[in-house]
């Protein structure tokens, strides 16, 4: 999963990650198996025979990008930073926020979530209505993303939001954090017990990352095996990057996925049956 919005000009291009947590190379089976060039390029890169920008496409991301792509056409240099472009970024920042509650995105709705929060309406239908509180939601989001410790406490205020749209993105903050969200571990503890498996899936992660690694596992076997297909495929996922991570040995992850799975979650499973 990745969600990434952007805003371009004839200059410059300014990008918003909203998973800075994930790499821009996730390890998605098809392009490994027909690819050979992928493949080639990620063993390099674990081998340690890859130059720091080639070697980025496997690594996490900044919560925000910004390029001046005349001068920079291959986007290497992030000027994100850069007080000399500050006018020009929160401007195009500005805008990209405006587009997004104008078309009220969807896009910041986990999928699992869709059809429960739509019911018998359709995802389009919902985020056009006034249930669904766009604006809150991407504030949330930003701030999530934006990997600032100082927003720690409004994050804990959003754990215990009714909507569990704003929900999932507190967690999710938690989890860009790593560390640096242990005095929340007890309020993420409590969200594994969430209504919304996206949301339990999101604190499990978190807390893998905190030292919970048993209790997070429980929690994301039960989602795979219980949840919808996309909420199975959240938790697999994050069941491979603790392989990936050494949270977890491979051969556990191997035995705690076997059994019937959804199609994309099979993919995935397949993936962790080629680790070692």
């Amino acid at each position: 999963y990745d969600t990434v919005r952007a805003i371009r000009t004839a200059d410059y291009l300014y990008v918003n990650n909203f998973t800075p947590h994930r790499p821009w190379g996730q390890y998605y089976s098809y392009p490994f198996r027909v690819m050979a060039s992928m493949k080639a390029w990620h063993d390099e890169c674990v081998s340690g025979r890859c130059t720091s920008i080639q070697a980025r496409y496997w690594q996490e991301k900044p919560g925000e990008e910004f390029y001046a792509v005349g001068d920079d056409p291959y986007q290497i240099n992030n000027l994100i930073d850069d007080s000399s472009y500050a006018d020009v970024i929160a401007k195009m920042r500005q805008t990209l926020r405006e587009k997004i509650i104008e078309t009220r995105d969807a896009g910041l709705i986990p999928e699992g979530m869709y059809a429960w929060l739509a019911g018998d309406t359709t995802v389009y239908e919902y985020t056009h209505s006034q249930s669904y509180p766009i604006e809150r939601v991407l504030h949330v989001a930003t701030i999530a993303t934006s990997g600032d410790p100082s927003k720690l406490q409004e994050l804990t205020e959003f754990l215990e939001d009714p909507h569990p749209v704003i929900r999932y993105w507190a967690a999710t903050g938690c989890l860009v954090l790593k560390g640096e969200a242990v005095p929340v571990k007890q309020k993420l503890l409590a969200l594994l017990d969430d209504s919304a498996a996206d949301v339990r899936v999101v604190a499990a992660e978190a807390l893998g990352n905190l030292g919970e690694v048993e209790t997070a596992t429980r929690t994301l076997v039960d989602v795979l095996h219980n949840g919808n297909e996309y909420e199975a495929l959240a938790a697999i996922t994050v069941l491979e990057l603790f392989a990936r991570s050494n949270l977890l040995p491979v051969e556990r992850v191997k035995e705690l996925t076997t059994g019937p799975l959804a199609a994309d979650s099979q993919r995935v499973f397949d993936w962790i049956q080629s680790l070692n």
